[in-house]
């Protein structure tokens, strides 16, 4: 389970100060405030997960009000069609958090599942995996602490 820490939270308002979600025209003008709805999360891909924490902050951090259920854990199998989360609230706040969330389980539950097929490969191995400083910038944090 990734931390969210007072750095983790930074990362996540940075990315929605550049996805500009104060400023989403078509959720403003399709979803007012008073809609609420109910989102889940379903894996479009076999793999590990990573970084299920990190993506329900995104949520609160939009509206602390917020409701997330991870149905399933860092370190967890994915099928094709896993059910992973489900957030309810508003739906702005879904609509609006949304593709960030999204994109923080695809790049963590990514670089899980690669080094999974590296730690079997040397299974039996007297060899170790190590990680190399090569991140994507500000992603260091989040791309350090994705374990298998």
């Amino acid at each position: 389970m990734i931390e969210v820490t007072p750095d983790v939270v930074h990362l996540i308002d940075l990315a929605l100060a550049e996805d500009q979600v104060a400023n989403d025209a078509t959720t403003h003008a399709l979803v007012g405030d008073q809609v609420s709805g109910v989102g889940t999360v379903y894996s479009k891909a076999e793999g590990i997960l990573a970084g299920l924490h990190v993506a329900m902050a995104v949520f609160h951090r939009i509206d602390s009000c917020v409701r997330t259920k991870e149905l399933l854990k860092d370190g967890d199998p994915l099928e094709i069609g896993s059910a992973i989360a489900v957030v309810e609230g508003k739906a702005s706040t879904i609509l609006k958090g949304e593709r960030i969330a999204l994109n923080i389980l695809q790049r963590m539950s990514g670089i899980a599942t690669q080094t999974s097929l590296y730690v079997k490969a040397i299974d039996g191995f007297n060899a170790k995996i190590a990680d190399t400083r090569k991140t994507v910038p500000g992603f260091r944090l989040l791309d350090y602490v994705t374990k298998v």
